[in-house]
């Protein structure tokens, strides 16, 4: 694809986007995919209230992570003291994740800080086309499910 196609503009501003935001991440010590995990964990349990925690195959994002790799993850988000293992008590083979306190309150700051850089963002780019952008992308997404779903 030519890097001036519509195709090839896009996926090369989706990737100047995609190093910005994970250089940022670093600040936190958190990296794009331990953010996105705990995330996960976060939105699980907000779903479940009920539940005792979330099953690591449940944390494969569909497919889109190996269960190796959310192993791996979930031991080093286990070592920072982000997430927490338990065992449950009706059957021995099945483990439950729960995130930490300084998990949560690390989550609560890298939300802070993401939104204080989005707002001066928006500001340098003034409100009307921040609120454009989001629509459009929000748009985007709908319509690219739809194609994805497809295939």
């Amino acid at each position: 694809m030519k890097a001036d196609s519509t195709g090839g503009r896009f996926f090369e501003q989706i990737n100047r986007l995609h190093r910005l935001v994970c250089a940022q991440d670093m600040v936190l010590r958190l990296n794009p995919g331990e953010l996105m995990m705990l995330i996960q964990v976060e939105y699980f349990l907000e779903k479940h209230p009920e539940s005792p925690g979330v099953k690591p195959s449940e944390l494969t994002m569909d497919g889109y992570i190996s269960k190796p790799a959310v192993s791996k993850m979930i031991g080093t988000l286990e070592e920072k003291g982000f997430l927490v293992r338990t065992v449950s008590s009706q059957d021995r083979r099945v483990v439950y994740i729960n995130l930490t306190e300084t998990g949560r309150k690390n989550l609560e700051a890298e939300r802070r800080y993401r939104d204080e850089a989005v707002s001066q963002i928006a500001e340098r780019m003034g409100g009307e086309n921040m609120e454009q952008l989001l629509e459009l992308t929000e748009r985007f997404i709908l319509c690219a499910e739809e194609v994805f779903r497809r295939r």
